[in-house]
């Protein structure tokens, strides 16, 4: 059986997430600062047990309970995944411990398609940046207090109160235990730091920067002062949680002081298996598998062609872009009629001037340069525009 625990039981599970408290979320939840929910095979002396964390979802304990893992299975597909979509989510990060839920997750996991990913966990050790030094002229660093939140006046004031919302149980409570700053420009909240969650002397944190400011070393400067601010209220571990794949993310933490400790590995899964297909096409191509990659790719492209199917990715990209990135694919797997047959679905649809600049600029089409074929495409092209 599977049971959904009261929050006076979440203690009785913290043995089984002690391999998992580097996630200081998994933490927070059982102490009740984040909000957050609990399932566990028992109530009283629970020997598996899954938490549902706004930061992600965290297994732990004994993996070959057959009954709780169809339980979760199906939990997973009549009550978490769509309540979260109620909520606007769209994806899962699934880790575990230990390392035996590898083959059992896949298996819960199995109709979403997951991807195994890795991330990168990094602690602070020694601040590296002044951030003073460099905050230009008509900047100014900012602590996250009350008047800050209720300004309305601001954009990305409601982001980082809709955060606070989401990550705390409510901005209250993120006032009262945790911290933030932000960098300022004029009436633009340009980046911020907030505290992903706190638990005695331990915290964790995390960057957004505004698109129109990023690349201008924003980041490492409202980091730098949120690690300041952390030094200086008592705190002995202070960690940060990246992809393997967010170079900026890890740079930024290298620049202002973080030492990586670890990579983990954990299951990633969109809520919708067509999207799921993009993302392997995605995670294929950075493992410059091409052949693999673009049979993904074709995957989404056979849903998304039948008209029946859910999406959150296809209407981001669009699927002119899907088959963008299938002929990209085909082409570095020396598959060129494959991939013309994508690029000519392409231009059925969409942005046309835009895929031409695509056409034009990608690498990834070379081996299909000066071929007839492709000078016919780009004629057809440049017909259709005019």
């Amino acid at each position: 059986m599977i049971y959904q625990l009261t929050p006076d039981d979440y203690e009785k599970v913290r043995p089984l997430f002690k391999g998992l408290e580097w996630n200081l979320i998994s933490v927070a939840v059982i102490e009740k600062t984040c909000p957050g929910d609990i399932y566990a095979d028992d109530v009283k002396t629970p020997e598996t047990a899954l938490i549902v964390s706004p930061e992600g979802y965290y297994l732990a304990g004994y993996e070959g309970n057959d009954e709780f893992n169809s339980e979760l299975k199906k939990l997973f597909d009549n009550k978490i995944i769509p309540e979260k979509i109620k909520e606007g989510e769209e994806n899962i990060s699934l880790n575990y411990y230990p390392a035996t839920w590898e083959n059992r997750v896949e298996e819960i996991l199995k109709d979403k398609f997951p991807v195994k990913v890795h991330g990168y966990y990094y602690t602070f050790n020694t601040l590296k940046t002044d951030w003073r030094k460099e905050v230009p002229p008509g900047f100014c660093m900012v602590q996250i207090d009350e008047e800050l939140l209720r300004r309305t006046d601001m954009k990305n004031i409601d982001e980082i109160t809709e955060w606070t919302e989401k990550t705390w149980n409510s901005p209250n409570d993120f006032l009262e235990s945790g911290f933030g700053f932000c960098l300022v420009h004029n009436s633009t909240v340009v980046s911020w730091c907030l505290a992903d969650c706190v638990s005695s002397t331990k915290c964790e944190i995390g960057i957004v920067t505004d698109e129109d400011y990023r690349r201008r070393g924003f980041a490492t400067a409202t980091v730098a002062a949120a690690i300041e601010y952390c030094l200086q209220q008592g705190f002995t571990e202070i960690g940060w949680h990246t992809g393997t794949t967010n170079v900026g993310s890890y740079k930024t933490a290298e620049k202002v002081g973080f030492e990586r400790v670890l990579e983990d590995e954990y299951y990633f899964c969109w809520f919708y298996p067509v999207d799921n297909f993009v993302e392997h096409g995605y995670f294929s191509w950075l493992q410059k598998n091409f052949k693999e990659s673009a049979e993904w790719y074709e995957k989404a492209i056979e849903v998304a062609e039948s008209g029946e199917y859910d999406s959150f990715q296809i209407p981001r990209h669009s699927l002119q872009s899907i088959y963008y990135y299938a002929a990209c694919s085909w082409a570095l797997a020396e598959e060129k009629d494959l991939s013309f047959k994508n690029l000519y679905k392409a231009i059925t649809g969409g942005n046309l001037e835009q895929f031409l600049k695509w056409l034009k600029n990608s690498e990834y089409l070379k081996n299909l340069h000066r071929t007839e074929e492709w000078n016919n495409l780009i004629e057809t092209l440049e017909k259709m525009i005019k």
